[in-house]
């Protein structure tokens, strides 16, 4: 009898220990997890301002530390793919499919794996495959409309499309397509007749709006688009594209001193919207207003002081504008920053060059060699 009690005691503290094991295998998985959500979002981050090389160096580490945890990550496609490790990317999904071959977001993966590949028969093929396993998800049709119409089988995109808007009513993407292919003709009629639909169908969205002005803009019909964007004033008065295409209208009739007061009052408006600098120095540029673009920029990079993007993308301006000095003075400011960042040695060298400070690019150039060469090996 002592023995029982005794075996029964031994089994129920080693089962109380297994539990507190799993527990905290449990606990630590869950923190991982966070961890590689982070690292996943510091890679991706990395990728918007193309810094490929800071990108692979984190996905290495994070795959390495965490792997289990990363290869859970819907986060950890977006990196592969815009790292184009698409075998890669591949070879995850397929892993995962395997695991859970019901799982919607695999099948998807897949699509759209091929899709950024380029591999447009294999990603029409996925979504056809897509539509048949899940009749009822609308991304099937959508997004396979979308991958019909890179192959320019056009005809077969809106057929489908208007397939989507029949089955999936109440979904704006759906109909959203099927403004865009008409755009994809550059049939501007035909345009402004789907946005219009859109507007009626979703009046409370302000993509038919501005599809609808965008078709007005191409018919040089500006009085209309410019009442049509003022007319949304009202109904979305924080939707900061309508204040991008009112800019556009008077670039398109010519009133230059107006289109840069409306990219200003577009910056103005919309201070939080890091984009919206880089739309309106870039459209202030190609109207020949590149002082204005250069004090848009730097309002970005007073605005945004931890983010790199608009220094990168003045040093680049001044680059296409001759501006040389000015360039090579910029991609010195944003190697402080951006220690690894190649681009800003080999631009920054190009730069000094073309500056006529020819030791000075040769430094650099050796700088760069000497730190990224010796970095891959």
């Amino acid at each position: 009898m002592v023995g029982l009690v005794s075996a029964w005691r031994n089994w129920q503290e080693r089962r109380e220990i297994l539990r507190d094991v799993r527990r905290i295998q449990a606990d630590n998985h869950e923190l991982n997890r966070f961890k590689a959500r982070d690292e996943l979002t510091d890679a991706l981050k990395a990728l918007d301002l193309n810094d490929t090389r800071k990108a692979t160096a984190i996905w290495t580490a994070a795959v390495a530390q965490y792997p289990r945890e990363v290869g859970q990550s819907p986060l950890a496609l977006d990196v592969l793919v815009k790292l184009r490790r698409f075998d890669e990317a591949e070879a995850m999904m397929l892993q995962g499919l395997k695991r859970s071959p019901r799982e919607i977001f695999f099948h998807k993966a897949l699509a759209l794996i091929a899709r950024h590949r380029g591999d447009l028969p294999s990603a029409i093929e996925q979504y056809a495959a897509i539509r048949k396993k899940f009749p009822g998800v609308w991304e099937g049709y959508v997004l396979g409309a979308q991958s019909l119409a890179a192959a320019k089988r056009l005809e077969e995109a809106d057929a489908l499309i208007e397939q989507a808007m029949e089955l999936f009513w109440d979904e704006v993407c759906a109909f959203l397509e099927y403004g865009r292919l008409a755009e994809v003709r550059s049939d501007w009629t035909e345009t402004l007749r789907r946005w219009n639909l859109v507007q009626e169908r979703f009046p409370t969205w302000g993509f038919g709006f501005l599809g609808s002005a965008r078709a007005l803009l191409e018919l040089e019909r500006y009085d209309e688009a410019e009442a049509l964007l003022t007319e949304m004033r009202v109904r979305f008065p924080n939707d900061s594209a309508r204040y991008v295409l009112l800019a556009r209208c008077a670039e398109l009739r010519g009133e230059i001193p107006e289109a840069v007061k409306r990219w200003r009052t577009r910056v103005e408006r919309f201070p939080l919207e890091s984009h919206g600098y880089s739309n309106a120095a870039d459209a202030l540029e190609k109207m020949g207003q590149v002082q204005e673009a250069e004090a848009v920029l730097r309002a970005g990079i007073d605005r945004f002081p931890t983010d790199p993007k608009h220094m990168i993308e003045l040093a680049k301006m001044f680059g296409r504008v001759g501006a040389y000095a000015e360039a090579a003075e910029a991609w010195a400011a944003l190697r402080d920053v951006m220690p690894t960042y190649e681009e800003a040695y080999r631009l920054g060298a190009d730069a000094l060059r073309r500056a006529g400070q020819i030791e000075q690019a040769d430094a650099l150039t050796d700088e760069a060699r000497r730190k990224f060469e010796s970095s891959q090996t």
